[in-house]
């Protein structure tokens, strides 16, 4: 994966900022909020941070398999089908409102769908 996306969103300042806009508004989500009560911020903004530039493909400390594999038992484990897209739809919100390119919007849906695919087939 290139990360050319990743590079014109602003690399790794943009995506703090975009982890930290998005976690503020998990956490006043009344649907979704109580999931994440129990979870250490720094951990939730640590695994989104790693997924996200995995998404755009950025350098991660991990193999992208790794945090793939790692989202995905969030996923299955934590949530239903509602709250994933939930999730979904509250990081998608966040980088329209930071104004994101189109394309890194685009990547980042591919990869959300992909693992939403995965977590699904799993439910059934």
């Amino acid at each position: 994966m290139s990360s050319e996306v990743y590079d014109k969103m602003g690399g790794a300042l943009a995506v703090k900022i975009a982890v930290d806009l998005f976690h503020d508004k998990v956490m006043r989500n009344k649907q979704i909020a109580h999931i994440f009560y129990n979870i250490d911020p720094s951990i939730h903004k640590s695994v989104q941070t790693d997924f996200i530039t995995y998404a755009l493909g950025g350098p991660c400390k991990e193999d992208h398999d790794a945090i793939k594999e790692s989202y995905k038992r969030f996923v299955t484990d934590s949530h239903n089908e509602e709250e994933v897209n939930v999730l979904s739809s509250l990081l998608i919100e966040t980088f329209e409102e930071l104004n994101v390119s189109t394309e890194a919007i685009n990547q980042l849906i591919s990869i959300i769908t992909e693992v939403r695919s995965d977590y699904l087939r799993g439910q059934k």
